[in-house]
């Protein structure tokens, strides 16, 4: 890692798929470096965008695009999957799968791979790199049934361990390298002071003042209340910009 990145980074692919019917379902990817969004997925194909100059490095073409038919494979799967156990189970239509793959590094050198899967906002399905399989998060016929199927096939998970503990790391670490001036910049937060009005009820009331910080990166920032006294000269300061 660049030294002079201190903190945890985290690659993670987030997928929506949204399951009309049987025989309608639409999906999309992002794969994300931290906050910033390196590739994007058109889940009909599974084709794989670049979203960033350097986001191709690490990989040869000719191993993108064996990573694209394995996603696509794995993707088809699932969703067939998926579609036959609600059918089996007599589940109903319409939901929304959300799931979050990837991996992440910590400053000390350690790494922590996840894969967890939530239907309609709720947590359903997770893998467990270290045990090779699927686990159940809630007690349902749905969750259950698929992790039972998805622990049948040996193969799929030994694939998923590979891509989660190996190549995902060696990603991160490739995109940490090229990527470096992207990861390191700085963006000043933007604060933004507003008054929502009180009630219309005619009763004398608090008017409340909330502050909105955005534009800001990295993550970490810090937003502190003055009082009259203790505001900065106007130097300090232009408009809302902290």
């Amino acid at each position: 890692l660049s030294p002079h990145l201190v903190w945890t980074l985290t690659l993670r692919l987030l997928k929506t798929t949204i399951y009309h019917n049987a025989n309608s379902t639409n999906m999309e990817g992002m794969a994300l470096l931290g906050d910033l969004g390196t590739h994007s997925m058109d889940c009909s194909t599974c084709k794989i965008r670049f979203l960033q100059p350097w986001a191709h490095q690490g990989l040869t073409p000719k191993q993108w695009q064996g990573l694209e038919t394995v996603l696509h494979n794995y993707v088809s799967k699932f969703i067939l999957l998926m579609n036959k156990v609600v059918k089996d189970e007599d589940e109903h239509y319409p939901f929304v799968l959300q799931a979050s793959i990837g991996c992440e590094l910590h400053p000390n050198g350690t790494s922590r791979q996840f894969c967890d899967a939530a239907v309609n906002g709720e947590d359903f399905i997770s893998f467990s790199v270290d045990e090779g399989t699927w686990v159940a998060q809630r007690g349902d016929k749905l969750a259950l049934s698929i992790r039972d199927l998805l622990n049948q096939d040996k193969s799929a998970a030994a694939v998923a361990q590979f891509l989660l503990r190996t190549m995902c790391i060696n990603e991160l670490k490739s995109f940490v390298q090229y990527g470096k001036e992207s990861l390191e910049r700085q963006e000043k937060p933007v604060a933004v002071v507003f008054a929502r009005a009180p009630s219309p009820s005619g009763t004398p009331a608090v008017v409340l003042l909330v502050c909105r910080v955005t534009s800001f990166y990295p993550r970490p920032v810090r937003a502190t209340r003055m009082s009259e006294q203790e505001s900065p000269e106007p130097e300090d300061t232009a408009l809302a910009q902290m």
